[in-house]
């Protein structure tokens, strides 16, 4: 059973952005998945390079399309990203350096950081989208 189970309350309505949202939580599942099945040590370099990708790919949409519509919380959004960046750089250092494997306390923090921001941030931008009349909204 998943950790965490993608609903349309999680959409933005931004079709690439709500995909990368969805690939999110597939990394959340299977870190969740591996630790539970005792894998982690197989999968952790594997995932946390995922992540990197992950949030490099991701928050550089999002902050081009908060930046080219003039989104009037682009600072404060791209703070939460740039605090997400450091948490995950923390696990990378320690990943590399042997002190840390893939945990359920990583687990718990990107559910509780996915979560808060896409409840909450990314879906203000679509809110902010929708009002300005902006066409790349899905229907």
């Amino acid at each position: 059973m998943p950790y965490i189970t993608w609903t349309s309350n999680y959409n933005i309505g931004i079709s690439e952005i709500d995909a990368q949202h969805k690939r999110l939580i597939e990394i959340i599942n299977e870190i969740y998945e591996s630790v539970n099945s005792g894998k982690e040590k197989e999968v952790t370099h594997r995932i946390i390079n995922e992540l990197i990708d992950y949030y490099i790919t991701h928050f550089s949409v999002e902050e081009k399309i908060m930046s080219e519509y003039g989104y009037v919380s682009y600072i404060s959004h791209t703070k939460e990203h740039n605090d997400f960046k450091i948490v995950i750089e923390g696990y990378r250092k320690e990943i590399e350096s042997g002190q840390l494997v893939v945990s359920m306390e990583m687990v718990k923090y990107l559910k509780e950081w996915f979560i808060k921001h896409i409840l909450v941030s990314d879906k203000l931008i679509g809110v902010f989208l929708k009002r300005k009349g902006i066409k790349i909204l899905e229907e």
